[in-house]
């Protein structure tokens, strides 16, 4: 399996949608990873279509996307912190 571009592009779209839904306060905080690896899927599937590949690259994306935005909130809060002392 390859990832390629395409489904590498699809990690900031997936933490923007995901994100969209969470400031409508359509999605509780508990269901963002779970909303993410759907996002991921679905969008990977549209992209590459109804296979094995696309399906594992959907998640690989979602985890990527989840990781994304969790590593730069922790990093903006310990800035954020160290900048307060």
């Amino acid at each position: 399996m390859q990832i390629t571009g395409e489904f590498l592009a699809l990690i900031p779209v997936v933490v923007g949608i995901v994100q969209v839904l969470k400031t409508t306060k359509f999605l509780a905080q508990r269901f963002v990873p779970l909303a993410s690896l759907v996002v991921g899927v679905l969008l990977a599937v549209a992209l590459g279509g109804f296979d094995v590949n696309a399906l594992l690259q959907g998640i690989i994306v979602a985890l990527s996307a989840c990781g994304l935005w969790s590593g730069g909130k922790t990093s903006y809060e310990s800035v954020r912190v160290a900048m307060n002392k």
